[in-house]
């Protein structure tokens, strides 16, 4: 634990002390994907790379179905984007994005009756991540929402609205 608090505190130091622009947030909000047909939570991190290019990494996770607690499916998402920043005035942004999609759909059947047994299946998917959001800076926070398109064998838009609190 100590040693994670030195390589914190030496980079730190190394961010401060070369004037790198760095800007660090954190967001969440909700989002729906259409070959799932579902709502979802995501949860967010941002990291402005430059003043026109900023990383994310976002978890999204997609309510699955449920059958008389029998059967349940669930799909989550782990995407790595790039935005990049079209438009960045301090009343109003907008931005294009580009990425990577990692997608997990399980599904979970308990056998109440003994006869087939529990089970467990997954599948992951790799692919593309396209799109744009648009962004309201205010005063602490910044409201966003964001439109994309998950080009692989789970394709799909998704429609995301969030708060983004940068730190």
């Amino acid at each position: 634990m100590k040693s994670v608090c030195k390589i914190f505190i030496v980079l730190a130091f190394a961010f401060n002390s070369t004037g790198l622009f760095a800007q660090f947030s954190a967001a969440g909000g909700v989002s729906f994907g259409t070959a799932v047909e579902k709502l979802g939570l995501f949860a967010r991190g941002a990291y402005d790379i430059t003043d026109e290019i900023r990383g994310n990494a976002t978890v999204n996770f997609f309510f699955g179905e449920s059958v008389e607690g029998i059967a349940s499916t669930n799909v989550w998402t782990i995407n790595l984007d790039g935005h990049y920043k079209l438009i960045d005035e301090d009343e109003f942004g907008v931005y294009a994005l580009a990425g990577l999609n990692l997608a997990t759909v399980r599904v979970k059947f308990e056998d109440p009756t003994g006869i087939f047994g529990n089970f467990s299946e997954s599948s992951t998917e790799v692919g593309l991540n396209v799109g744009g959001g648009a962004e309201l800076p205010l005063d602490t926070v910044i409201p966003f929402a964001e439109v994309k398109y998950v080009i692989s064998n789970l394709d799909q838009l998704v429609i995301m609205a969030g708060v983004r609190f940068p730190f």
